[in-house]
């Protein structure tokens, strides 16, 4: 029930983070940060670029998904839109997603390109700076202790590096094993 207590203080403006509960690794932010570092290692990872897409890297509906996968009247694989250099999007998406849409893909097209000569922490950097991420954070509900949660998955990356296994795949599977584990470690204190 830590939800019910943590919407109640936010409601009535007090700050509250969560030291054992869903824990930082299962955090959207982190979610979303994982998902985006797959689908840039892997391109054709269909279930990391819906999950991209979804989320306010780009912030597409659910409709649009559908529309991606159906669109053109018979089903295409989603990868395989994105995996051109220019998009053919179908008539039926609405202006504001197509822009989204083509913003995101130009982005990912260059974060791959990148992503073997820039250090994680650089690359999860310039995806956020790009795409505006942490405004659309902030503007969530506990938008700063999401932006804490994303400053401190960066310090992760950062000491993740230091270690000695600076390979992105490697850090994508050491996050994964971290989130699918139970959960231990607190949010990011704001």
């Amino acid at each position: 029930d830590v939800a019910v207590y943590t919407d109640a203080l936010q409601r009535y403006g007090l700050p509250s983070y969560v030291v054992r509960g869903r824990g930082f690794y299962q955090c959207r932010e982190v979610s979303d940060v994982l998902h985006l570092l797959r689908y840039i290692e892997h391109r054709t990872d269909e279930v990391a670029l819906a999950s991209v897409l979804r989320s306010p890297f780009a912030g597409v509906s659910d409709e649009t998904l559908f529309r991606l996968v159906w669109g053109k009247g018979e089903m295409q694989r989603l990868h395989k839109v994105f995996l051109r250099e220019t998009l053919d999007l179908p008539d039926a998406i609405k202006p504001d997603d197509q822009r989204r849409l083509k913003t995101f893909h130009q982005i990912a097209f260059r974060l791959a390109r990148v992503k073997d000569r820039l250090s994680i922490p650089e690359l999860i950097e310039q995806a956020i700076e790009s795409t505006g991420y942490i405004t659309a954070l902030a503007g969530l509900p506990q938008g700063e202790q999401r932006v804490f949660n994303l400053k401190k998955l960066i310090e992760l990356s950062r000491d993740y590096e230091r270690e000695g296994a600076p390979a992105l795949k490697n850090f994508i599977n050491y996050l994964t094993e971290l989130s699918e584990r139970e959960p231990t470690e607190a949010e990011s204190v704001t």
